[in-house]
């Protein structure tokens, strides 16, 4: 029989709702996050309305998307609008997949005011890809092969016998060193906050809404 003793601390968080009413917004919700202590690291995920509220958010956002950028992720010269890009897609009757760009923030080491910093992280949404049609995305291959607990295991316990030692380790950023290798050419829409700050997509006709939103091919299999 296990005690509680065998297990490892758990990390928690004790989360507050505080409402107060404002004169121009009325009434708003913000959330109050209190950490007790810990000996593992803590973070929080912000709501978009807090992602887009906070400036350190935003450039954690923007450090995310030149660091894609600088990988060749999407390729911005690609650059079109959705509706073009569906147009020119079925006159030449060339299949495409089209999708969205999720980004989320979060904030690490929450428990430690000092060492507080947003991370923010980019994939793909395939869970609303279109195709030209409009209609959902079938996939040629889905799989996934991540390091089980299994594994993990039995290296920690390789490495504890008399005379082993063993290590693990993690590709970095592994989507960014493989090439998007499917038989249809995919592409991603790209949010407003990772535009180029000249302006030359707004020359274009591109907006922020609809069949007006950019679209750029995707390069990296990014997750």
């Amino acid at each position: 029989m296990m005690t509680s003793g065998s297990f490892p601390r758990l990390i928690t968080r004790v989360i507050s709702f505080h409402h107060y009413r404002t004169k121009r917004s009325g009434t708003v919700t913000f959330r109050a996050l209190t950490s007790v202590p810990s000996s593992r690291p803590q973070s929080t995920n912000l709501t978009r309305k807090e992602m887009y509220a906070s400036k350190e958010a935003m450039d954690a956002v923007r450090k995310e998307g030149e660091g894609l950028l600088k990988k060749d992720t999407w390729l911005p010269d690609t650059v079109i609008r959705k509706r073009d890009l569906i147009s020119r897609s079925l006159h030449k009757k060339i299949k495409i997949v089209m999708g969205d760009l999720l980004i989320t923030c979060s904030i690490k080491h929450w428990e430690n005011p000092a060492k507080r910093r947003a991370k923010a992280r980019m994939c793909f949404r395939g869970d609303c890809a279109k195709d030209e049609h409009g209609k959902a995305a079938v996939y040629q291959d889905l799989g996934v092969s991540p390091a089980g607990i299994f594994d993990i295991n039995a290296n920690i316990a390789y490495g504890c016998c008399p005379g082993n030692k063993t290590t693990a380790s993690d590709a970095l950023q592994a989507y960014r060193q493989s090439h998007l290798m499917s038989a249809q050419e995919t592409w991603l829409a790209i949010p407003e906050e990772l535009w180029p700050e000249d302006g030359s997509w707004q020359k274009l006709g591109i907006k922020n809404y609809g069949e007006h939103r950019p679209m750029c091919r995707l390069n990296k299999a990014l997750y």
